[in-house]
């Protein structure tokens, strides 16, 4: 099911990330960043610059474990660059790319950088740090100058073992909390991440984080103290005010049809009442650029989106 959410669909072999991006025409060397040991599926066959950096360790991939001093990845660098360097077929324009991208971030990640807001990036966290981490690295790159190739998006994988069906209250296995755990680890590391972000001047109410998990929960509990699969889920919307004090996103509020409670069976998922891919492209359309035709014609094919979600009152997002 993951795949299907990251590709939009099960008749895809990309992913809708990178429709969008190949819709709105994006440069190539525009930075496109998964802070993780590998690219999502949202981001595949798109062949821009991207940072595929294990969080907080960035590096080069082909320093030898023995030899990591500079002079040794110097000496590997300028081998690589001879060898990427030689012809234009397919292989050696990316691989001049990603070293392309490794000289212009190298200086940016090495250098020392105090974050406006605190993350959880220590072991205690279920998954060790590294989405903290990660989102640490995500607001550098953010904040830095890159004109040649600023970042356009990001995406993060939130590990940690989300996967539970047994004792998800205050306390599990063994006297540990890991599932109290898990959303502490994402709830404090976003609001570091939008904190982080709307810091800097040049990117209040230029960014938006969206939350995404590809499978719900019922709302039983199960005889061991948790909750089993489900269907409906929530998606989380996340941004900040303008210099002119407009908000990204309209926040403080729940935009769904509620469909009740009321008639729910046992262990029953919570009903689907809108299309994840609908809120997606309304973030695409108000904060992003794209058209509707490119939505429905590349990104989205056939969602028939006409420019909001629809609900009364405050829109969901602000252009």
């Amino acid at each position: 099911t993951e795949l299907y959410v990251d590709h939009a669909g099960r008749s895809y072999s990309s992913g809708w990330i990178s429709r969008y991006l190949t819709a709105m025409g994006t440069d190539s060397q525009a930075l496109v960043v998964a802070p993780q040991t590998g690219v999502s599926p949202s981001l595949s066959e798109w062949y821009g610059a991207q940072a595929i950096a294990g969080a907080g360790n960035y590096g080069p991939e082909w320093q030898p474990y023995s030899n990591t001093d500079a002079i040794h990845v110097s000496e590997q660098l300028q081998l690589l660059t001879n060898m990427y360097t030689r012809g234009s077929d397919f292989v050696s324009v990316q691989g001049a790319g990603a070293i392309n991208t490794f000289n212009t971030l190298q200086p940016i990640l090495s250098a020392a950088y105090t974050p406006a807001a605190h993350y959880l990036t220590n072991a205690p966290a279920p998954d060790g740090g590294t989405f903290g981490q990660s989102c640490q690295l995500l607001a550098r790159l953010a904040k830095a100058s890159l004109p040649l190739n600023p970042l356009r998006v990001a995406t993060m994988d939130v590990g940690g073992g989300w996967d539970t069906h047994s004792d998800e209250g205050t306390v599990d296995w063994a006297g540990n909390n890991r599932y109290p755990s898990l959303v502490m680890n994402l709830s404090n590391n976003l609001k570091a991440l939008h904190d982080d972000l709307n810091a800097d001047q040049a990117l209040k109410g230029h960014f938006t984080i969206v939350v995404l998990s590809e499978f719900g929960r019922v709302l039983y509990q199960n005889n061991s103290g948790g909750c089993d699969h489900g269907a409906g889920n929530v998606l989380l919307l996340i941004g900040s005010h303008n210099a002119a004090n407009t908000p990204g996103v309209n926040g403080g509020k729940v935009y769904a049809n509620w469909p009740g409670l009321q008639n729910l069976g046992f262990n029953d998922g919570l009903q689907i009442t809108t299309d994840y891919r609908k809120v997606l492209a309304d973030v695409l359309f108000n904060r992003m650029g794209a058209t509707a035709a490119m939505i429905n014609n590349t990104i989205f094919p056939g969602l028939n989106f006409t420019g909001g979600l629809g609900y009364t009152g405050l829109g969901l997002l602000n252009a």
